[in-house]
C-alpha cells in the first residue's frame, strides 16, 4: 500500500502532463498538477480521503484518479474494519499451545497437568510408542470426574497452580461454558494442538445387512449438513469467552494484504486503462500535426 501510495503520484503526473489535451487547448503552464509534488500529495490526500481542489480534465487523468478512489475505498475500509476488530477481539497468544511446549513449561516453570482416571485418553499416552506422549502420561496427574462447582479442587488448580487438564475439547468446551454460566468470567483458555481425534462409531455383528444402509444414511446426514445443524442446536453458544478461549483465533477473522489483492488489480487495470487513452491521444495528436502543421491552436488569454 505505502508503495502504491508513492508511485501512483509519479503515475499521475506522467500522464497528466503528456495528455495531449492540454497542448491542444494549450493550457500547460508550471502550477497544479503540472507540478510533481502536486500530484503526489494529491495523491496522498485522497487516501486519507481529503481529496483536491482540482481534477484533471483529460480523460486519461481522470480514469486514472477513478480507479485510485476505488483502490482508497476498499484499502480504507478494510483498514478500518480490521482496527475495529483488533480493538473489540484483540489477538491473544497464550505461552502455552501444544504438549512439546508443556512438557518445556513443566521442566523450566513447574507447570503440572492431568487427565481424567482411566479414561480413553490416559489409556492413549500410555499405550503411545511417540516418547513426547508417553512422558505426558507418565508425568500426569489423575483426577476424578469434575463437577461444575467453580470451587472444586480441580477448577482451583486450573486457575491459581498452574495446572493444564488434558481432555476431549468437545469436552473442554461444554465445562468452559457451564463455569462462564455461573461466573461469568472467562478464566479459561484451550491450547492449539489437537493431537487426539475423539472417534465415534456404532458398533455391528459381522456382515450384518443393515450396515451398508446406515453407512448410505450417514452419508446423506453429512452431505446435507445435518451434523453442523445439529451442532449449532445443542452445542454452546459463542459468548464473550469464545475469541479469548482459543487464543483470539475464534470467529473474527483478520483479513490480510492477500484478501485485498483484487483492489490493487482494479488499481492495475485502471493505470493501464489511463496509459492506452494517453497513448491515443498522443498517436491522435501524432496524426493530427502531421496533416496539418500549420493548425491554429485555440487562444487563451
Amino acid at each position: 500500500i505505502a508503495a502504491m501510495t508513492l508511485l501512483i503520484g509519479p503515475i499521475f503526473w506522467i500522464i497528466h502532463r503528456y495528455s495531449y489535451y492540454y497542448t491542444f487547448h494549450d493550457q500547460i503552464n508550471k502550477y497544479g498538477l503540472f507540478q510533481l509534488q502536486n500530484c503526489m500529495w494529491y495523491c496522498y490526500g485522497a487516501l486519507l480521503q481529503q481529496g483536491g481542489n482540482i481534477l484533471p480534465m483529460a480523460d486519461s487523468g481522470r480514469i486514472l484518479i477513478g480507479f485510485w478512489w476505488l483502490f482508497v475505498m476498499v484499502v480504507v475500509t478494510t483498514y478500518s474494519g480490521n482496527l475495529v476488530a483488533f480493538l473489540t477481539f484483540p489477538q491473544i497468544e497464550y505461552p502455552l499451545n501444544d504438549l512439546s511446549q508443556l512438557l518445556e513449561k513443566g521442566k523450566e516453570d513447574g507447570i503440572t497437568w492431568g487427565l481424567l482416571k482411566d479414561s480413553v485418553i490416559e489409556s492413549y499416552f500410555r499405550d503411545s510408542e511417540e516418547p513426547k506422549f508417553q512422558e505426558v502420561g507418565a508425568h500426569a496427574q489423575k483426577h476424578e470426574e469434575p463437577g461444575t462447582d467453580p470451587n472444586g479442587e480441580l477448577m482451583q488448580k486450573i486457575k491459581y497452580e498452574d495446572h493444564v487438564y488434558i481432555e476431549f475439547k468437545s469436552k473442554l468446551e461444554m465445562m468452559m461454558k457451564e463455569q462462564y454460566n455461573i461466573t461469568r468470567q472467562c478464566d479459561y483458555a484451550l491450547g492449539s494442538e489437537e493431537f487426539f481425534h475423539e472417534r465415534v462409531a456404532l458398533a455391528f455383528p459381522k456382515d450384518s445387512p443393515w450396515i451398508e444402509h446406515f453407512n448410505i444414511e450417514i452419508k446423506r446426514i453429512l452431505q446435507a449438513g445435518l451434523t453442523e445443524k445439529f451442532k449449532q442446536d445443542h452445542w454452546p453458544s459463542e459468548d464473550e469467552c469464545s475469541v479469548s478461549a482459543r487464543g483470539g483465533t475464534g470467529t473474527t477473522a483478520v483479513v490480510s494484504v492477500l484478501d485485498m489483492q483484487g483492489s490493487f488489480y482494479i488499481l492495475f487495470f485502471g493505470i493501464t486503462v489511463a496509459l492506452l487513452i494517453l497513448l491515443f491521444e498522443l498517436v491522435m495528436r501524432k496524426k493530427v500535426v502531421s496533416r496539418d502543421p500549420s493548425i491554429i491552436k485555440p487562444y487563451t488569454p
